[in-house]
């Protein structure tokens, strides 16, 4: 068997049918399905069992609840297939997605062969695009033109390799031993930490210029939600990353300082405006405490001068200088705007 397709699966009911189904109808049918119930609370578990019921290549699995990660190294332990594919329970693919991406690794001898994505969200779709040109990468390649921007890239201020594990089939092989030694603990951008390590790995790649997977987002409330241990997340992903990339030999220092620093802007502009349980003044004191922190200080001082657009900039030069009360209102502003646009509730 060529592939095992693997959906951990909490708390989707309500979406859990169209992504099942999307796989279901792969024009590609040589695959095998494996759903994992994360201690869902809702309807997610008996959803899944009824498909493992009625189709013989569906095995549904289910266990305590211990997020995304736990969930696919559970799935993978089952898995038959040569190449694994993830997919979250919320999503869906277009029908052409795996035998269009099993076709390019079967031609180009790849390890890992990624395609781009469309954001869904409410109001609105974009495309997600990896921003390496298409085409097959041996490793001298992968060096040359692949790894320089993967984590970020200082031209488009963001990754050029999307950090997503769903838009990319790799080798059991490789995912394999990267998910058996991923902290469990991580749970903020696990993808990143499988993802660009498996690419680290890898002999060979192809890039795909087409949107075949879908991620649904709801823009609103992930953009406006609070996490409390979000900037403690963030420092467990840079520590995290360091130790995957420094095993490996990589040196992706400058690399992975723009991309810390870029989400503990996030953290910060969330940790001011909607940690409504303090008064502006202790949330302000939290963050100077936090970007006091020497690895998102240093990953600030160093992306000052590397990324290129000038917001960014404008915003990390208010952290290094602590003009904090400057930086909540150029966010407050940006929030009041955007309501007013209607893009806020």
């Amino acid at each position: 068997m060529q592939l095992s397709i693997i959906v951990p699966v909490y708390n989707c009911e309500e979406y859990l049918n169209k992504c099942i189904d999307s796989i279901l109808n792969q024009t590609y049918k040589d695959f095998e399905l494996i759903l994992v119930d994360d201690g869902s609370t809702d309807d997610s578990g008996r959803i899944i069992d009824q498909y493992g019921q009625l189709y013989p290549n569906i095995v549904s699995l289910h266990k305590e609840n211990g997020g995304p990660t736990t969930a696919r190294r559970e799935g993978i332990k089952k898995a038959k297939g040569e190449y694994i594919l993830f997919a979250d329970g919320d999503d869906w693919l277009d029908e052409t997605m795996c035998g269009e991406m099993l076709e390019a690794a079967k031609l180009h001898n790849s390890d890992i062969v990624m395609c781009d994505m469309l954001k869904e969200a409410v109001n609105s779709r974009y495309n997600l695009i990896n921003l390496i040109d298409e085409g097959a990468y041996d490793k001298a390649l992968m060096k040359e033109k692949l790894y320089p921007a993967m984590l970020f890239s200082y031209e488009t201020n963001a990754p050029a390799i999307i950090p997503s594990l769903c838009n990319k089939i790799i080798k059991r092989s490789i995912i394999e031993k990267i998910l058996n030694n991923v902290n469990d603990t991580i749970a903020f951008g696990e993808d990143a930490l499988c993802s660009y390590p498996a690419l680290l790995d890898a002999e060979s790649v192809c890039i795909i210029r087409k949107p075949f997977y879908h991620y649904r987002n709801n823009e609103a409330s992930v953009t406006n939600s609070y996490d409390e241990r979000l900037t403690s997340k963030i420092l467990l992903l840079h520590d995290e990353l360091k130790q995957q990339f420094d095993a490996r030999g990589f040196d992706l220092t400058d690399q992975l300082s723009c991309y810390i620093a870029k989400c503990a802007l996030e953290g910060i502009r969330k940790e001011m405006l909607f940690n409504t349980k303090l008064p502006l003044k202790q949330r302000i004191n939290a963050v100077k405490k936090y970007v006091n922190d020497p690895r998102i200080h240093n990953a600030i001082k160093n992306s000052e001068d590397k990324i290129v657009d000038k917001k960014t900039k404008k915003k990390f030069k208010l952290i290094s200088t602590e003009k904090l009360y400057l930086l909540y209102m150029l966010f407050r502003g940006k929030e009041i705007i955007l309501k007013i646009k209607g893009f806020r509730k």
